[in-house]
This record gives structure tokens, C-alpha cells and sequence, in this order.
């Protein structure tokens, strides 16, 4: 069984849907586990100097590889035993351009032993995005969504790669999220 996972997927993508669906196949089979939210954690230690998580990917580089490396750290230190699942975002966007959310650092502190790469199509993508109003998501068109998954599923595979572990890919169809979440726990299981 997996003990360290980290649940990645582009922003939209429904991560928070599967894994609200985990919850619940895990209970009923009586595994013991945590979910930790890497942006969450992320924020915590960066409270005095950044408000707003949706900031953060627009702080300085320096900044948010010192705070991804702080959090890898702590969230490593949380973890007594069962599954761990550490949800984040595989790319982040940022004024220069595209940010590892999993760079080498991060799999150093966190020690993986897989990676769950959440997707779905582009169309379901775009419209979550859009109607999305707990955050403030850029919307994006089908293309761009398009590209951030094909900059997800490499930089997925690079960081699996580095890391010596699998990559799964866990297909979140609109609607039926608890497949996707059974996909997850058999990647787990296995």
C-alpha cells in the first residue's frame, strides 16, 4: 500500500471533488489517512506576509520555493502513519511563466510514493473554472486549458521521474466522481 501521495491536477480539475468521494470509500473501508491541502499549509506559514492564497503564486520566485520548501517540511513532520494525501496544484501560473507546484525540493521534503494526476476533459475544465466563485480562478479558454494539461501531464511525469514512483492518472468525468475517487484508493491499495 501507498503511504505518501500527492494529488495533483490543474486548477478546475475537481480535486476537491474526488477527494471528498475518498473520504468516503476510505471510511467504509476503515483506512486511516489524512489529506492535507499543500496551498492551506502554504498559507498558515506564510499568514504575516500574505493574506490571500490565490496571491501567492503571485509573490516572488525566491518566496515561493521558500515557502513550498517550509511547507513540504511541516506537512512531512504531520505524518504518524496510514495513507497521507498531500493535494496540490502540479503547475502553477505565475507572471514568468510556469512554476513546478512539485519541484525537486518539495519531493525531497514530502518523500512520494506516488503521484495521482487528476484530469478531466478541457471543456469540463473551462466551465468549473468559470462558475467557480469561492476563488479567484482566471477563466480560461479550451485551448489554454488544453495546454496547462499537457504542461501538467509532463511535469507529472518528470517529477514521478525524479521521484522513482508511479504516476496515475485519475479521470474525473462530470458526475461521476466516485469512480475517479475508486481509482484513486486502487492506486493506493496496490
Amino acid at each position: 500500500m501507498k503511504q505518501r501521495v500527492i494529488l495533483v491536477g490543474v486548477p478546475g480539475v475537481g480535486k476537491t471533488t474526488v477527494i471528498e468521494e475518498f473520504k468516503k470509500l476510505a471510511e467504509e473501508e476503515k483506512l486511516q489517512y489524512k489529506i492535507m491541502n499543500f496551498g492551506t499549509v502554504m498559507l498558515e506559514i506564510a499568514k504575516d506576509t500574505i493574506k490571500d492564497r490565490d496571491k501567492i503564486r503571485r509573490a516572488p520566485i525566491e518566496v515561493q520555493h521558500n515557502l513550498q520548501r517550509r511547507t513540504a517540511e511541516a506537512i512531512a513532520q504531520e505524518w504518524s502513519g496510514g495513507v497521507l494525501i498531500v493535494d496540490t496544484h502540479v503547475i502553477i501560473k505565475t507572471r514568468s511563466g510556469y512554476l513546478p507546484g512539485i519541484p525537486y525540493h518539495v519531493l525531497q521534503g514530502l518523500k512520494p510514493d506516488l503521484i495521482a494526476l487528476v484530469e478531466a476533459s478541457p471543456e469540463e475544465i473551462s466551465f468549473r473554472r468559470s462558475k467557480d466563485a469561492s476563488r479567484r480562478r482566471e477563466v480560461s479558454s479550451t485551448k489554454e486549458v488544453e495546454d496547462d494539461l499537457q504542461f501538467s501531464r509532463a511535469i507529472a511525469f518528470t517529477c514521478a521521474t525524479l521521484a522513482g514512483i508511479p504516476l496515475g492518472i485519475v479521470l474525473n468525468k462530470a458526475g461521476d466522481q466516485r469512480a475517479a475517487a475508486r481509482q484513486l484508493l486502487a492506486m493506493i491499495k496496490d
